[in-house]
């Protein structure tokens, strides 16, 4: 069994510029490490997930928290771009 990476938003470390948690894990423990939130690369951890930009919990994105949501990944033209563009942009 080979040992892994995997990496979770926290504060511990920054690594390729993202802040965030490691810990190494046997490969056959990955999938139980995945559901908790972990991934392989930490450049993942940049792109917001659908709960992350839902930050009043409706089940629907409102326009202010895709702009938000936007302004925080740096992207540019957050405040006058379409928020279909944006939630393209964002992945969402």
């Amino acid at each position: 069994m080979s040992n892994i990476l995997l990496y979770k938003h926290g504060t511990s470390t920054v690594v390729r510029g993202v802040t965030c948690d490691f810990i190494r894990c046997k490969s056959s423990e990955m999938n139980l490490y995945k559901e908790q939130g972990y991934v392989t690369n930490p450049q993942n951890l940049l792109e917001p997930t659908f709960e992350q930009v839902d930050t009043n919990q409706s089940g629907k994105l409102s326009n202010d928290e895709v702009r938000q949501a936007a302004k925080d990944a740096n992207i540019e033209g957050w405040e006058s771009k379409q928020i279909k563009t944006l939630k393209k942009t964002l992945g969402l």
